[in-house]
């Protein structure tokens, strides 16, 4: 279910907030989560298991929903546009992967041919070739 701030579920309780601590949270009566977020929440959840039916204002709730759907969305297309570059940089690694595999191989094939010692029966050969 969703999270709200303290001060929201006393408004949705329909009671004041230092009442909400000392009756609610104080006995333990409603747990609330103090999880990395800067301030605790209450699980809605919560909220109907010891209130049942809560006051909730349509027209600020719908507002606030709309304010979530927009951050989402925000949220989404930043995500997308982040995937797309690294789709990019994922193609032109793999250029690059290619491209230096190239490279070994010339190296190797260079290197091989510095490395070459002629054999007995080639230096013969260039000595009759060339004599």
């Amino acid at each position: 279910m969703a999270k709200v701030s303290i001060s929201e579920a006393a408004r949705l309780a329909g009671i004041t907030r230092q009442y909400f601590y000392k009756k609610y949270i104080n006995t333990g009566a409603i747990s609330v989560d103090r999880g990395n977020e800067d301030a605790p929440t209450v699980d809605t959840a919560e909220l109907f298991r010891v209130f049942g039916e809560l006051q909730v204002d349509s027209a600020k709730s719908t507002k606030i929903l709309q304010v979530a759907d927009s951050e989402k969305d925000n949220k989404i297309a930043a995500l997308e546009a982040e995937v797309k570059l690294l789709r990019e940089l994922s193609k032109a690694h793999e250029v690059l992967f290619k491209a230096k595999d190239g490279h070994i191989a010339d190296l190797q094939q260079a290197l091989r041919l510095v490395e070459h010692q002629p054999t007995e029966q080639s230096k013969g050969f260039f000595r009759r070739f060339f004599s």
